[in-house]
């Protein structure tokens, strides 16, 4: 995978060999997607209108929601966009983390830029947090018109699709356009930079794994109870043990 391009991809991604198992596709404007296992979490962006059917409930989506599904799920295409006109041949992003079962949240639209300061004037918005440290995330990147981004790289693979405007994407193997609508893919250690001119570009980027978010030892509930003084956090004896596991 390393020093593969940044692309446009048609089919399916499919990387289950790797260290994060996890394949990746579009769903069509006018189909669907099914996934009827029990073992895996589809993240998910809706670039038109959709419908997930899940075991917790049928859902509408509008464009730029987003998704954690544990499966099993559907995903029914509408074939409209924000406007009620068709807007391109996707309907939705859909990736597959095999072998993880994620926390059911559904949120959106997304906003006109990020919350987060990250690099060279862009910004970022952490979707869906990993529920413990080390687990996947879901971002949404905001690029202002104009944007010359520093070259660097990333320690794992990066899925994801264009979600609005457009820029390019500039490698040691090429230049690559970027356009609403595009599945993409960074294999790790990949250098990048991303470029806008005119327009601006919002991107959905999903990671295999994060070095922030909340552990058994480090987590809001656990910090902020008090007990005498003293956070629960430094008190061992009334610490909960064993493994816990969600079904």
């Amino acid at each position: 995978m390393r020093n593969a391009s940044i692309g446009y991809v048609t089919g399916e991604l499919n990387f289950r060999d790797y260290r994060f198992p996890v394949s990746a596709s579009m769903v069509p404007s006018t189909g669907e997607y099914r996934n009827e296992s029990t073992d895996d979490t589809v993240y998910g962006y809706a670039c038109e209108w959709c419908y997930i059917i899940t075991n917790q409930g049928q859902f509408p989506l509008q464009p730029g929601m987003h998704f954690c599904v544990p499966t099993p799920i559907r995903i029914q295409s509408v074939g409209v966009g924000r406007d009620g006109k068709k807007v391109g041949d996707n309907a939705a992003l859909v990736i597959v983390r095999h072998g993880y079962r994620g926390l059911f949240s559904i949120g959106g639209p997304i906003e006109d830029r990020g919350r987060l300061r990250y690099i060279d004037g862009c910004s970022d918005t952490l979707l869906i947090c990993p529920p413990r440290l080390g687990e996947p995330c879901l971002n949404f990147l905001h690029f202002p018109k104009n944007i010359s981004q520093t070259m660097h790289t990333h320690p794992s693979i990066r899925i994801g699709v264009v979600a609005r405007g457009s820029g390019v994407c500039k490698t040691p193997t090429g230049d690559f356009d970027l356009k609403p609508g595009m599945l993409w893919l960074l294999p790790e250690d990949t250098p990048h930079s991303f470029f806008t001119y005119e327009e601006t570009m919002d991107v959905i980027a999903w990671h295999p794994d994060s070095d922030t978010g909340p552990n058994d030892d480090d987590h809001p509930m656990i910090n902020r109870t008090i007990v005498d003084g003293t956070s629960a956090n430094k008190i061992g004896s009334i610490r909960t043990t064993g493994e816990i596991r969600c079904e």
